[in-house]
């Protein structure tokens, strides 16, 4: 299903029982009720498996409230803006946050801009069970982000870092070797994408 636009959703909208993917485009008004709420009035949000968040207007906590009321959930591509360390520090002490760090099943995020490493840490922290990644980093902090992200994410065997620099190749490759943090890898760069899997 496919959501885009600026208007509230009503009541009277149609229920589609069939429904695995979801996307949400453009930000829509909720007014009282929660976007969980709403969205489960259209679909079953227990049974969808894919979520693409291209929207910058739901603040993180909405979001990780709608990743708690859906379980089956394991690809998620979100278009999410920089985040203070202040909010997520906050963020990361709530009960939901708890919950669904411990409960979801996320194995694949994308997320479409450049972060910081304290932001990728909360990301490690809300999706424990990732595989896969892809995301922006911001340059100064690329190293302790892969050294951070190859440490503590055991499940992980896939990273694309997007819109780097070739220079970062050597880099990486050097990093890896240095500190003996992967065994057998490969590691190209596909326009403007530093590509890692083990």
């Amino acid at each position: 299903m496919y959501i885009c636009g600026k208007k509230p959703i009503n009541n009277s909208v149609i229920y589609c029982p069939n429904v695995t993917e979801l996307t949400i485009k453009n930000y829509f008004k909720t007014y009282d009720d929660s976007i969980s709420t709403i969205l489960n009035q259209i679909i079953p949000l227990k049974q969808l498996n894919k979520m693409v968040i291209d929207c910058d207007k739901f603040s993180v906590e909405q979001i990780v409230n709608l990743i708690r009321s859906t379980p089956n959930l394991h690809t998620l591509k979100w278009n999410i803006q920089s985040i203070s360390e202040s909010k997520l520090k906050l963020i990361q002490q709530s009960e939901v946050f708890r919950y669904v760090s411990s409960t979801n099943n996320i194995q694949n995020l994308q997320l479409l801009h450049c972060y910081s490493f304290d932001e990728i840490q909360f990301f490690i922290n809300l999706f424990p069970q990732l595989k896969y990644l892809k995301t922006g980093i911001y340059r100064k902090e690329i190293i302790p982000i892969i050294q951070c992200l190859l440490s503590k994410m055991h499940h992980l065997f896939f990273l694309c870092i997007t819109n780097i620099s070739k220079t970062y190749l050597q880099k990486l490759h050097g990093l890896i070797k240095s500190e003996n943090l992967l065994d057998d890898y490969f590691i190209k760069f596909i326009d403007h994408n530093l590509y890692l899997w083990w």
